[in-house]
């Protein structure tokens, strides 16, 4: 890496390794001809079991909140009873999307830095026994922290078994095991610029059995989004609009025989940095977030952080409106302590067959 290059630490998009970045320059092909067909399928079944799923994968070329609002609009219809469950910025955005749809969204908010309650969500369902979908966010990018998708998913799947549970992992899959049919998840979303190590612009989307009989009746407006001309289109190798050529370049240098050996496999070696990380910090002005993720690590600092003379020359030429010195989305949320420290560790290369 050359010095002066970035060297991102930061949720996403996260740094790109060299082979990535000379994928992603490539020349472009035909995104109707058999050498796409031929990428398209390799990554579509190479994620299938970081998703945890048999079912069919969707890939869009959009951001990851085109994702989630794919997921609400393709199985939801306006007046439909969903539960928000947020745990940060991204869990208020998911339940905003379906509000801003026609949906009655009653909103569970946590307090930031604190994962979900699977006893508060049971008690809210219970209160609310014609909810159609629940919203959940695996992994709060604004925050850091992890929620509890099996125990929140075993409580819906008891409470209100005719509820569909939709899932945001954009920050999640990839970098921690996820297991979409065992816990009965129904839509789950991710990302190419978090754990995949690909440039933002694509959306893969993960629809269970039920989700894709739901689209069949759903009435929310869709067309760019709708999953169903995505996946027919998929079936014969292409998308139903052009794709963004270079970033799946980029996602077919992810090996998915990582996948069939296992995620555990390939989700070792940031759950060892992250234990050697936290097992050594112990100095009294740092503290983890509840239920962090394993490559992850996000603390509250007493007192103002240091910072290096170029960071805050940045910030100071870059912003200096109030709320510039936190994070990303965290600059109203005053009860957080001002940017706190995030511990990433680099990768390498993917293993390229």
């Amino acid at each position: 890496m050359d010095r002066f290059e970035p060297n991102l630490r930061i949720p996403g998009p996260t740094g790109l390794p060299p082979t990535v970045r000379e994928a992603g320059a490539r020349q472009m092909i035909n995104h109707r001809g058999p050498e796409f067909a031929a990428m398209l399928a390799r990554i579509l079944d190479g994620v299938k079991p970081f998703f945890g799923t048999t079912s069919d994968v969707a890939m869009i070329t959009t951001a990851g909140t085109g994702g989630l609002e794919a997921a609400v609009v393709n199985t939801l219809s306006p007046g439909d009873q969903v539960l928000g469950v947020s745990i940060g910025s991204f869990g208020d955005r998911f339940a905003k999307i379906a509000r801003t749809y026609g949906a009655e969204v009653t909103k569970i908010e946590v307090e930031w830095g604190q994962a979900a309650d699977p006893a508060v969500v049971r008690e809210e369902l219970q209160r609310s026994p014609g909810t159609r979908a629940v919203l959940l966010t695996h992994n709060e990018t604004s925050t850091g922290v992890m929620n509890p998708i099996p125990e929140l998913a075993a409580v819906i799947r008891e409470v209100a078994p005719g509820a569909l549970i939709l899932v945001d992992s954009v920050s999640g899959l990839g970098a921690v095991p996820f297991e979409m049919d065992a816990w009965g998840v129904d839509v789950v979303v991710t990302g190419s610029q978090k754990a995949w190590m690909a440039a933002p612009g694509l959306a893969m989307i993960a629809a269970s059995d039920r989700a894709w009989t739901a689209m069949e009746t759903a009435t929310m407006p869709r067309v760019y989004l709708d999953l169903r001309a995505h996946r027919e289109s998929h079936a014969a190798g292409q998308t139903p609009f052009t794709p963004a050529i270079a970033v799946v370049y980029q996602g077919r240098r992810r090996d998915p025989a990582d996948g069939r050996r296992g995620c555990g496999s390939h989700l070792r070696p940031p759950r060892g940095v992250r234990r050697g990380i936290t097992g050594r910090a112990h100095s009294p002005r740092l503290r983890p977030l509840r239920r962090p993720t394993p490559c992850l690590q996000d603390g509250h600092c007493r007192g103002r952080p240091r910072r290096s003379r170029l960071e805050d020359l940045q910030r100071r030429a870059q912003a200096t409106w109030p709320g510039a010195r936190r994070w990303p989305r965290q600059a109203d949320r005053q009860d957080l302590p001002a940017r706190p420290p995030r511990l990433g560790h680099p990768r390498g290369d993917p293993t390229v067959r």
